[in-house]
């Protein structure tokens, strides 16, 4: 029970990454109405909890990367970095500097609460909470700093593996984008970051027959139930 729990917090933390924060806010491959992007905001605060990220920070530095891919203008690019750690630590200084020189004056209500220090600890006492109300061991805690980091986690192997490990479809591109499938089992599509760079609107990563986009195919579906406008 204990694993499924992390499992589904795993992949609904995969699909408000995917869907809201990358395909929506960064590269608008569809259209939300006011209200239905409120909600997105709101379910992306529940799910990802104290590793909620600002999505018009998360915008602006992932617009960053497109346009200065493997570059020195590149906000999270492991051409930049020494080692995995470094470009963690670089990607988090570079966030926070977008966030507080560009974005946190602009932030509404939901984002300054969501992104403050006092929403993550309370979000961290919810998940030590939960542990131990579900478990019988106390050793299980050492599974809250994964719910804790989640977001941050995931972003931070998209781009490291993204732009290391793979293959490429396209290879006249001026980055070191790659489509790293053998780690996409646990991103549905936003591994295919080789195809992606090639064209970053188009609704489906996928390019040939072994690469499966399974982001694309819930994007349809949410069209077809009017949550979102294609």
């Amino acid at each position: 029970m204990i694993i499924l729990g992390v499992i589904i917090h795993w992949y609904l933390t995969v699909f408000v990454h995917a869907i809201y924060l990358h395909r929506y806010k960064s590269h608008k491959q569809f259209a939300l109405s006011k209200k239905a992007e409120r909600v997105f905001n709101i379910i992306s605060y529940l799910i990802t909890g104290s590793s909620y990220l600002d999505p018009t920070t998360y915008s602006i530095c992932h617009k960053l990367h497109h346009s200065h891919s493997d570059r020195n203008k590149d906000p999270h690019s492991p051409a930049n970095s020494k080692n995995y750690f470094d470009f963690h630590l670089v990607t988090i200084k570079n966030f926070m500097k977008v966030r507080n020189n560009i974005v946190k004056p602009r932030q509404s209500f939901i984002q300054k609460f969501a992104s403050s220090i006092y929403s993550r600890i309370t979000w961290i006492f919810i998940y030590i909470i939960v542990y131990i109300n579900i478990t019988n061991s106390l050793w299980y805690l050492l599974l809250v700093p994964f719910h804790a980091y989640l977001l941050i986690l995931q972003g931070s192997i998209i781009n490291w593996c993204g732009h290391r490990y793979g293959y490429k479809n396209f290879e006249n591109l001026k980055d070191n984008s790659t489509n790293a499938l053998s780690f996409d089992i646990l991103f549905f599509g936003e591994l295919l970051q080789n195809n992606h760079h090639k064209n970053p609107l188009r609704l489906s990563s996928s390019y040939k027959k072994k690469e499966l986009d399974l982001i694309y195919f819930v994007l349809i579906i949410l069209n077809k139930l009017s949550i979102i406008k294609i």
